[in-house]
């Protein structure tokens, strides 16, 4: 169950503040996306593109997408809590985004010969995302969590196993949504295990294994 909230600032809270802002699944996503671009690629020509995709069809859009809807809603908040608290609470937004942003944006980058872990990353991302934001109304399972089980496991298949310690990332995150009353023990575990599930069914068919 999910523990009930105590509106006390201590450091224990602060903490988790900031585990949860650094570890913010659309922002960590995009830069490990990019990285890997830059790793994989033959030349640094085509990821130029890349980039410019990623940024105008996961980034730009996004927030204009999300600035319309909040001025339409009448909404007062603060970036960029406020934006992850809209979210939160607008799980049809995250569904319309991955559909009407992000399958364009994986469309378009394997057009423009991106490498699989780049958008193999992208795709376990979005399928997570969709299915997350479909059942969100009725059970609150972590995208927070689910996200950095993939990131972590395509950081890992990337550039090589030896990364494997950022698993420790997955229970540090948990804690800290835990934490902050935002999710229980066991919405975290669906969230992993849906991830873990996802991310390998993704590896096996973009052939990345």
């Amino acid at each position: 169950m999910i523990p009930t909230k105590t509106h006390k600032p201590n450091i224990l809270n602060k903490t988790a503040q900031i585990i949860s802002l650094l570890t913010n699944p659309p922002m960590l996503s995009v830069i490990v996306m990019l990285l890997i671009s830059v790793t994989k690629a033959g030349t640094m020509l085509p990821v130029a593109g890349w980039w410019v995709e990623v940024v105008v069809f996961l980034v730009l859009l996004p927030l204009v997408y999300l600035f319309i809807r909040v001025i339409t809603s009448g909404s007062q908040i603060k970036f960029p809590m406020g934006i992850i608290s809209f979210l939160k609470q607008h799980p049809f937004d995250v569904l319309t985004m991955s559909l009407l942003l992000g399958i364009p944006c994986l469309v378009i980058l394997i057009l423009l010969g991106a490498p699989p872990t780049m958008y193999g990353t992208l795709v376990a991302l979005l399928a997570t995302s969709i299915i997350i934001a479909s059942v969100y109304k009725f059970y609150r399972i972590s995208y927070h969590v689910a996200s950095t089980v993939t990131l972590v496991v395509m950081t890992a298949v990337t550039w090589g196993y030896v990364f494997s310690w950022l698993a420790v990332l997955i229970p540090v995150v948990g804690w800290a949504k835990y934490r902050l009353h935002e999710h229980s023990p066991a919405q975290m575990v669906i969230a992993a295990i849906l991830s873990a599930v996802v991310v390998t069914i993704t590896l096996f068919a973009v052939g990345i294994v």
